[in-house]
């Protein structure tokens, strides 16, 4: 059994399975978003290529009647980035991305495809290190303006990218912050940001817990229902 990878410009990576037993291609939507497939082994990967187009508007439908969102971004030029940076797309004669003042530049050979998985790997990467500034220079602020205007306490913050998470809370008040969060209307960062600082108050996701989100954001059911069609990954 051996398992690789196929993007697609609208859905994103699909992970792909290739088993022995199988005799036709298979795709599902995960609990994470993310579509799957299963293929025989020998199977060329434009099988599933058409497979993907022939069944785009029902994968549409699914993954709206789901509120999944694909995980994987495509990034393409002039695409916004966090709150105050943009790609920009050159053409060169190698493939690099650098984060310069708002901007990041993204290089990729003379007539690449820049949805290639090696390119969008490398400015997947540049991407992260800009959220992660502006993740620092924002988040870190506003996180001890609501625990202040809040009451309450926490012992450290921290920023990640972790899988399908926007943040977490241990039990010693460490607070990690997932850094695309940028990505997000402000509303909605205050939200996470609430969230976390009541798990400080409770570990758990008790009626207790909620009333405490509730004290410090009474429109947090709105909040839930919004997030969910945005997606923590980059």
């Amino acid at each position: 059994m051996s398992a690789s990878e196929y993007i697609d410009t609208e859905f994103g990576v699909i992970s792909i399975k290739r088993l022995s037993s199988s005799r036709h291609i298979r795709l599902r939507i995960h609990g994470d978003g993310t579509l799957r497939a299963t293929m025989p082994r020998f199977a060329p990967v434009f099988m599933l290529k058409q497979l993907v187009d022939s069944s785009r508007e029902e994968l549409r439908k699914n993954l709206q009647d789901n509120r999944i969102t694909p995980r994987t971004t495509i990034y393409q030029d002039g695409m916004k980035i966090g709150a105050s940076h943009r790609i920009r797309l050159k053409q060169t004669d190698r493939s690099t991305a650098v984060v310069r003042g708002q901007l990041i530049i993204w290089n990729i050979p003379h007539g690449d495809d820049s949805t290639a998985p090696t390119h969008q790997a490398v400015v997947r990467s540049a991407v992260r290190r800009a959220l992660d500034a502006e993740a620092k220079a924002y988040l870190t602020r506003r996180l001890a303006y609501l625990a202040e205007l809040h009451g309450f306490t926490y012992r450290n913050v921290g920023y990640g990218n972790a899988k399908g998470r926007w943040g977490s809370c241990t039990n010693r008040g460490v607070i990690t912050l997932n850094v695309a969060l940028m990505n997000l209307p402000m509303s909605l960062v205050d939200y996470i940001l609430i969230h976390e600082l009541s798990h400080t108050v409770h570990l758990n996701h008790s009626s207790e817990f909620w009333a405490e989100v509730e004290r410090c954001y009474p429109v947090y059911r709105s909040a839930r229902k919004q997030l969910k069609t945005f997606s923590p990954y980059l």
